[in-house]
């Protein structure tokens, strides 16, 4: 059915223009030389990065993920 592959169409193009947001904004709140700072100051934990950050814990682990890659 046409109407499907379409939905199915649209939901990747959603998600692929979600996943841009997310990086967008997470390299926003997160620069990588700030994050470099912080860990040089001695915050490793999630929930330290968090809270230098003032951010969720879900941005600084998809932060790190992205980094990863």
């Amino acid at each position: 059915d046409n109407h499907s592959l379409q939905s199915y169409g649209e939901k990747i193009n959603l998600s692929k223009d979600e996943r841009n947001a997310m990086q967008y904004t997470t390299s926003l709140l997160i620069p990588d030389q700030e994050l470099t700072e912080a860990l040089a100051l001695g915050y490793r934990e999630c929930f330290e990065l968090a809270e230098y950050f003032d951010v969720t814990g879900e941005f600084i682990q998809y932060k790190l993920s992205i980094l990863k890659t």
